[in-house]
């Protein structure tokens, strides 16, 4: 049966619909064959259709049901003409559960030549917590245009690791861009102490305090509490 309620006797379904009910069963937890055949349908539409409109559908499909397989396919169309794909192909990367597509990100953040793509990449490579990017996101902290600096320093605190942290500590950063690393470094701790690396995590805390003098003056007390909160132990289940 298709997701939700019935249509009313009579109606007709949009067969867009219908695909998306049955994309959205496919691509759920625990279903890999059905996944994958859906998968390659969608690949084999996508290399098929040249309406603008349809390949954004399917592209949008193949965020829920794409996999290793599809990898090639995003990446080949982040280099497309229309500005529309190249935008649902690297969602559709970001959504993508597998390795391949991590190490396509990271690719792609090398490669890319305009700042609103950075900033795009950085966000899907932190929402993904991808260890090995720390070193492809680390040499864009220092970048000259302050939003993808920022962004790079959020993406290191979001990926949490030793590597990460040790990149925030070795950073050079204009005043302006101290606060950024406070809170990214506020968020690597937590990611830190949840995993378990407590040792970790009280460092980056001590980092925190010993450059808090260096905040804008309205922000000390509030970095440093939470500084403080994080130098305890986890709350019971996180």
């Amino acid at each position: 049966a298709l997701i939700g309620a019935p249509p009313p006797p009579g109606a007709k379904i949009p067969p867009h619909q219908v695909l998306d009910e049955i994309v959205v069963r496919a691509g759920a937890p625990g279903t890999d064959a059905p996944r994958a055949a859906m998968e390659r349908a969608l690949l084999a539409a996508l290399a098929r259709m040249a309406s603008l409109n349809e390949r954004i559908f399917l592209l949008r499909e193949l965020a829920i049901a794409g996999g290793e397989d599809a990898v090639p396919a995003l990446v080949a169309l982040l280099a497309d003409r229309d500005a529309a794909v190249r935008a649902y192909a690297l969602r559709a990367l970001d959504a993508n559960p597998s390795a391949a597509a991590g190490r396509a990100l990271i690719d792609a953040l090398g490669r890319a030549d305009d700042a609103f793509l950075r900033l795009t990449i950085l966000n899907a490579l932190g929402r993904r917590r991808e260890p090995a990017a720390v070193g492809a996101v680390a040499g864009l902290i220092e970048s000259s245009d302050r939003e993808v600096a920022a962004a790079a320093l959020a993406a290191l605190g979001s990926i949490g690791t030793r590597e990460a942290r040790d990149a925030l500590s070795r950073a050079r950063l204009p005043n302006d861009l101290l606060l950024e690393r406070a809170h990214a470094r506020l968020l690597c701790a937590e990611r830190l102490r949840v995993g378990g690396d407590g040792e970790a995590a009280a460092q980056v805390v001590r980092e925190i305090r010993e450059s808090l003098s260096a905040l804008p003056e309205g922000a000390r007390a509030i970095i440093g509490g939470a500084a403080a909160a994080l130098a305890g132990p986890p709350a019971p289940g996180t």
